[in-house]
């Protein structure tokens, strides 16, 4: 008997853009391979919304992938074409690992919390 391979849920996003021009983008599932089409078409709609200074808050992911990853680097270059940036926000520890040890932590800055990748003067982690 063969058995399909699992599908990814439905992976729920949240914007909340603030006064200074920041958006927090929330996450609520597993950033797999499957649910990075939808993602990303969103992403892409803020940006050409102009909303080019996103916090990625992945405190609801328990799990992310290569796909996940590389969706990180294609944000960022995506917002910083534009003058934009983005900041990761709340990270679990197994992603925070993955995110050191693939270097990516280098030009994708990881914050504690929402409230510190908000505030500009606030140091990665």
């Amino acid at each position: 008997m063969t058995i399909p391979p699992a599908r990814p849920e439905a992976m729920e996003v949240t914007v909340q853009p603030d006064r200074d021009g920041r958006s927090v983008v929330a996450f609520a599932g597993e950033l797999v391979h499957g649910t990075e089409p939808e993602i990303w078409d969103r992403v892409v709609r803020l940006v050409d919304d102009g909303q080019t200074r996103l916090v990625l808050d992945l405190s609801q992911v328990p799990f992310c992938d290569s796909t996940g990853l590389g969706l990180m680097v294609r944000i960022q270059r995506l917002t910083g074409l534009h003058g934009g940036w983005i900041r990761i926000a709340a990270p679990s520890r197994d992603l925070r690992r993955m995110l050191q040890i693939t270097n990516l932590d280098r030009f994708l800055p990881v914050y504690d919390s929402v409230a510190e990748a908000i505030d500009d003067n606030a140091p990665a982690a």
